[in-house]
C-alpha cells in the first residue's frame, strides 16, 4: 500500500519481510476484481438515497464532486477531521458524519464478506498470515493500518463486523 506525499512521490505505509500482498488488489487476482464489481454494483444499486445525498453534500463541502470521491475515502476522510477537530463541514453536524461513516461501514462490510468467496479472495492471504503467526511466531499478530478500512475489512472477515468504522488510526492485536 502507497500513500501520496505532498511532494507527489509514494512511500510504502506497509512492509511485509516476504513481501505478501495483504489487501485485495484486482490486478493481482481478476476473479476478485470481477467479484468486486459485482458486489459494488450491488451495493450501487441499493444504495439509501438519503446517503446518496449526504455524500454529495459532503462533496460539495470539499468543493468536489461526489461522483469523484469513493465513498470509503471519503469516510476516512471524515474520520480523520473528527479525530483532530479540523477542517469538519461548518454546516453538517458531527453527529450526521458519523452515521455517515456507519453507513459506509455497513458498506464495506457487504463488499469483502458477503459471501465466503468474496472473504476468501479479499482477505485470505491476511487471515492466512494471521493463523499461521498464532501458531508460530510469539502468539501475537500487530497490524496498524493509515486506512482504518483495512481493519474494518480485517473484522469482517473474522465476523466481528458489528463494531462500526474503527477509530482513525486504529490498530488491532490478536493474541
Amino acid at each position: 500500500m502507497t500513500h501520496r506525499t505532498g511532494e507527489n512521490k509514494s512511500i510504502a505505509i506497509h512492509v511485509d519481510l516476504d513481501k505478501s500482498f495483504f489487501y485485495p488488489f484486482s490486478k493481482l487476482c481478476p476473479k476478485w476484481g470481477q467479484i468486486r464489481q459485482r458486489n459494488s454494483a450491488y451495493l450501487e444499486a441499493n444504495s439509501d438515497k438519503k446517503f446518496i445525498w449526504l455524500k454529495e453534500k459532503l462533496a460539495s463541502s470539499f468543493a468536489r464532486k461526489a461522483s469523484d470521491l469513493d465513498w470509503n475515502y471519503l469516510a476516512e476522510a471524515l474520520l480523520c477531521r473528527i479525530a483532530y477537530q479540523k477542517d469538519l463541514p461548518p454546516d453538517i453536524p458531527q453527529e450526521t458524519i458519523l452515521k455517515y461513516c456507519d453507513y459506509i461501514a455497513q458498506r464495506m462490510v457487504y463488499q469483502y464478506s458477503c459471501d465466503d468467496e468474496s472473504c476468501r479472495l479479499a482477505f485470505g492471504v491476511l487471515l492466512d498470515k494471521l493463523v499461521h503467526s498464532m501458531k508460530h511466531d510469539d502468539g501475537m499478530l500487530r497490524i496498524a493500518s493509515c486506512h482504518d478500512g483495512t481493519i474494518l475489512a480485517l473484522l469482517a472477515a473474522l465476523k466481528k463486523d458489528d463494531l462500526g468504522w474503527p477509530s482513525y488510526a486504529a490498530t488491532v492485536t490478536f493474541e
